[in-house]
């Protein structure tokens, strides 16, 4: 039987037939490392031989040789080849390298193979033994492995199966960097397992990935880097946030912003024989989802949520030592609160989840940490705003969300990595609510069921603020910053008498700190401009290397500052989420993702420390954003977005992109042109792409055309697609019948943008006669005879008294336009703003009469002028008219009220007017008149008329007790809305077709001859009936 498992620094090893010659002995000693111990049984001839010690947690490896003791490699004993082995007793060779924690997967294997085998080969071994050196070693099952723990019957659940279910092998620890404070803090001899999730997991040669944006499930095959694909893909009804790993199964937590009561759902996936997923179990849970953790086989989850009743808290403890009864602060106004909601559940043996506790919290912006016995959640209070509160949760007892007394700290706690549980000691870290003060460092007694304040550090770099923190040991590192990033070390050896020991300043700050051995790696901002660059305001994401060997004294060994001189801002994920950083202290290298949205650039950076000091070790440009970045292989990098999967080589010259696999289209845009659909895709900057689709088959393009940078928006016209921006004015095309892609260009010159007199109003552009036109308002405006010149400003205010005269502002409204197929330009005044080209080239523009009403203008263009054809004069308020063109008929709604209401209108009340006209030998002429309930006119598409209900929607005034109805919406008063779809028939005829929940974006939205298709961004092209 061969079993295949990943262990070491990511490597396949295979168990085969081999000789068990060898034998590992470890011996303990006082006062120094245990000692290690080898025999031999048999004869050996011709061998290489490999003592080696690894960590499966970390991945780390070292060898020890003859010569040097232990190197940081996978190398023989010695370069030699030992051509006659005789069989010997038990000789002390070495001590073992470092100690484990008992959580810990550290082992030590001695192997031989022939000269010409690969060590990692476990067909050329010879003889080997692999010796676990800790307790959760020794229930592994490694190939040579030689002593053995077992977990016990009690401790039989799926998690600890064996492999090879439904043909996926057990999951693989991704390595990253420190995702959460160490288990390691937490009492020594537990054997409970904490994990704090991601939205990605390596399975064998499979990537299971939770896009949020598309709102799905992806399993990518990586196992071709040159050449990755979607194996398959589970559309989900929520945006996931999280994913577990357990067994064959996958738990995805979402949230369902659509559903403000139970907005947070569950699902649980197990595989088919395909390798596709089928759904297990699905449940909600009040809220939404805030971040979980796992314990074992429990979940905690939180979420924030609108509730009347948290529950009480026990007795608060503060920094002060005193020990104070708890408070509530009421909702004012609406009786709630908004607060945090705490669920344990149960993963089952089969996989599925079952409830077993629920607390709710008083509070908000929840960050949690687990530890072995600890769940700690930090909330901010809402009696106080300038304090917070830690509360923790004894995961000891039989009772899963066992709570233990709250902890006010007067100041701000930022992060998971500002709280530390070892055994029964819990650290904290918290910057002021008064910067002048200092920040403060903490440390609690956890006894039994109390919690008491044993001793602190204050006064941690007044007039500074708090920025990272990490805890190791007895040791916490610090990092605040005014203008220098001072990095404060202080000694916890004695818990009630905390010190600062040592302390470093440099530039900058850090913004995470990652620890090993005699190392800090740190991710942060470096804000000092290059000299040449001068006094300018800089910030650039920077990865620092420090020596903290010496306590007294840490050191800066140096720093990297990816992009200095090409950007003066740019940003990682990195900042933020420590999961975005890649980082193996055993392969010796990092890697994360910058963006800069003053370049509008996105990159995949890679540093290395092998030879003790940070170095640039490569960068590619990307086409988006990402999220995550993994190791495939030593030199192969993924870079993992929610657009696209790229593969990336580095450490062989210059890094670069071996493959790009798209994983979703953000789908903003979709219009149906000459009788087909076509809908674009959204990057970083803008809309890059159309592609045309097939109507049965929504989900795959037939056809794309792609250009080379992001547009605002996109017209198509006279068989181009044209994108666009309006600030500045340029144009892209690509012929939709050759698909050839013109060169960008530039309408308008920087002193153009500027020049006097200045535009204060840009309309959408247009495709007529062959031409891409775009009008604005310009020109001096007036108010009381006081003119605007030069480079002032007329503010006009928002509200005026309408008893008092006014003066009217004139608008001066000037059409551009540029011929497609050169660069000849034609500037045309006309009255108003732009509406629609007709179908024979006419112009229809709108403006507000000097009564304030509205008035709608046909124009002919000429070859250097427009000129006006029909004007047509809407007995309505301006402000409450919409007007569109569609179908070769002008639509206008007037409707007639204010936007805003005390209460709903009259479901019988129809004082909403809506007015067809059709353009008869240049003329508008009344075609049909309908009449609705108030409501705003959202789209009109053929004779399909969406209006949405109630405007800006209603705020009751009076009544109070009625949104005491329904805990769900406390909070939020109800609106009034909704989208109705009227089918106009003849001249005055209608009938209700369908209630929206809201009126579909008319951008992104085409009507059907029995529903309606709309763009829903990265989750594609969404489907309803009518």
């Amino acid at each position: 039987m061969r079993i295949s498992l990943i262990v070491g620094a990511g490597l396949l090893w295979s168990l085969s037939q081999y000789s068990a010659a060898w034998q590992l002995t470890v011996e303990p000693q006082t006062n120094a490392p245990a000692q290690i111990s080898v025999l031999n049984q048999e004869t050996l001839q011709n061998v290489k031989v490999y003592l080696v010690w690894f960590n499966l947690d970390t991945e780390s490896v070292q060898s020890w040789t003859m010569d040097k003791g232990w190197q940081k490699d996978l190398i023989p004993i010695a370069n030699q080849t030992f051509t006659d082995v005789q069989p010997f007793v038990a000789e002390a060779v070495a001590q073992v390298p470092e100690t484990c924690q008992t959580q810990a997967q550290c082992f030590l294997a001695l192997v031989a193979i022939s000269p010409e085998g690969d060590v990692l080969n476990t067909e050329h071994w010879q003889a080997s033994t692999v010796f676990p050196l800790t307790q959760r070693a020794s229930q592994a099952r490694l190939p040579s492995q030689q002593f053995f723990l077992s977990a016990g019957a009690n401790s039989a659940d799926f998690l600890y199966r064996e492999e090879e279910k439904a043909g996926l092998s057990e999951p693989t620890a991704v390595p990253t960097a420190e995702a959460a404070p160490p288990s390691a803090d937490s009492s020594e001899g537990s054997q409970a397992e904490t994990e704090k999730p991601d939205i990605f997991r390596l399975v064998g040669q499979r990537l299971y990935y939770a896009n949020s944006q598309a709102q799905k499930f992806q399993i990518i095959d990586v196992s071709d880097p040159r050449a990755p694909r979607l194996h398959s893909e589970t559309r989900l009804q929520g945006m996931p946030q999280e994913l577990y790993v357990l067994a064959d199964r996958v738990i995805l937590l979402q949230n369902d912003y659509r559903d403000n009561r139970n907005g947070t759902r569950l699902v649980v996936l197990q595989p088919n024989a395909n390798g596709t997923m089928q759904t297990l179990q699905e449940m909600t849970l009040p809220g939404h989802f805030v971040e979980s953790r796992r314990r074992d086989h429990m979940l905690y989850v939180v979420m924030n949520s609108f509730t009347e009743n948290p529950e009480p808290a026990t007795d608060v403890v503060t920094t002060e030592g005193e020990t104070v009864e708890p408070a509530i602060m009421p909702c004012l106004g609406c009786g709630v609160a908004q607060n945090l909601v705490v669920t344990a559940l149960a993963v089952g043996q089969d996989g599925r989840l079952t409830q077993q506790a629920q607390v709710t919290l008083n509070g908000y912006g929840a960050k949690l940490a687990i530890f072995t016995d600890y769940l700690v959640l930090i909330t901010d209070n809402p009696n106080d705003w300038r304090t917070q509160q830690i509360q923790l949760f004894d995961l000891r007892q039989a009772e899963p969300l066992v709570r233990l007394p709250l902890i006010q700290v007067p100041g701000r706690v930022p992060s998971e990595f500002h709280v530390s549980v070892k055994e029964d000691l819990l650290r904290v870290v918290y910057g002021p609510s008064d910067r002048n003060d200092g920040s403060s460092l903490a440390v609690f007694k956890i006894t039994n069921q109390n919690i008491t304040l044993l001793g602190q550090v204050d006064k941690i770099a007044p007039g500074e603020d708090l920025f990272a923190t990490r805890f190791v040991d007895d040791k916490a590192y610090v990092v605040t910053y005014e203008r220098t990033d001072p990095l404060w070390v202080i000694d916890l050896s004695v818990p009630s008498a905390p010190k600062i020991v040592g302390e470093l300043h440099v530039p900058g700050w850090s913004e995470k700190l990652f620890f090993h051995q005699d190392r800090l790696f740190a991710v942060g901002i470096h804000d000092v401009p290059l000299p040449e660059e001068g006094d300018i305001s800089v910030r650039r994401v920077a990865m620092s290397l420090f020596d903290v060997s010496n306590p007294t004294n840490p050191t800066l060994i140096n720093r990297v500052v990816p992009l200095e001189g090409q950007m003066k801002w740019n940003y990682s994920p990195a900042l933020e989420d420590e999961r975005a950083l890649l980082l193996d202290w055993t392969q010796e290298y990092a890697a994360l993702p910058i963006q800069s949205w003053e370049t509008g650039s996105h990159y995949l950076q890679v540093v290395s420390f092998n030879d003790g000091q940070l170095r640039d070790a490569g960068q590619v440009s990307t086409p988006i954003n990402l999220q995550r970045s993994l190791a495939l292989n030593d030199s192969t990098l993924v870079g993992l977005g929610n657009q696209a999967l790229l593969t990336v080589q580095w450490g062989q010259g210059q890094a670069k992109t071996l493959a790009e696999l798209e994983l979703a289209a953000q789908l903003t845009w979709l219009k149906r042109h000459n009788g087909e659909l076509w809908a674009a895709a959204y990057g970083d900057q803008g809309l890059y792409r159309v592609s045309r689709y097939a109507e049965s088959d929504l989900n795959r393009p037939v056809q794309s055309f792609t250009v080379g940078k992001g547009y605002e928006s996109l017209l198509l016209a006279e068989g181009q697609a044209v994108f666009y921006n309006r600030h500045p004015l340029a144009i892209q095309t690509v012929n939709m019948a050759t698909g050839a892609v013109s060169a960008p260009r530039v309408l308008e010159t920087e002193k153009e943008i500027y020049a006097y007199p200045y535009w204060w109003q840009r309309s959408a552009g247009f495709v007529a006669g062959g031409a891409f036109h775009v009008a604005q308002m310009t020109g001096e405006v007036d108010r009381g005879g006081v003119p605007c010149k030069g480079a002032e400003i007329c503010i006009l205010p928002v509200l005026d008294v309408v008893a008092e005269p006014q003066t009217m502002l004139p608008e001066q409204w000037v059409l551009h336009s540029w011929t497609l197929s050169g660069d000849s330009q034609v500037t045309r005044s006309i009255p108003g703003e732009p509406v629609a080209f007709t179908a024979s080239g006419a112009l229809l523009t709108q403006e507000m009469t000097a009564q304030g009403q509205m008035q709608v203008n046909v124009l002919q263009l000429t070859a250097s002028a427009a000129s006006l054809r029909d004007s047509l004069a809407i007995n309505c308020d301006f402000y409450q008219t919409q007007v569109q063109w569609n179908n070769e008929a002008l639509w206008v709604h007037c409707s007639g009220e204010p936007r805003y209401y005390i209460q709903p209108p009259s479901e019988n009340e129809e004082s909403a007017r809506l007015s067809r006209f059709t353009l008869q030998q240049g003329r508008l002429t009344a075609s049909g008149e309908w009449t609705f309930t108030a409501s705003q006119l959202s789209q009109v598409s053929g004779d399909m008329v969406f209006l949405h209900r109630g405007g800006y929607g209603y705020y009751p005034m009076a009544k109070p007790a009625m949104l005491m109805e329904d805990a769900a919406v406390r909070g939020f008063p109800p609106m009034w809305g909704g989208c109705e779809v009227w089918q106009v028939v003849g001249e005055n005829s209608k009938h209700l077709v369908k209630t929206l929940d809201y009126c579909p974006d008319p951008n992104a939205s085409v009507v059907t001859s029995d529903g309606l298709l709309t763009a829903q961004g990265f989750a594609g092209i969404e489907a309803v009936k009518w």
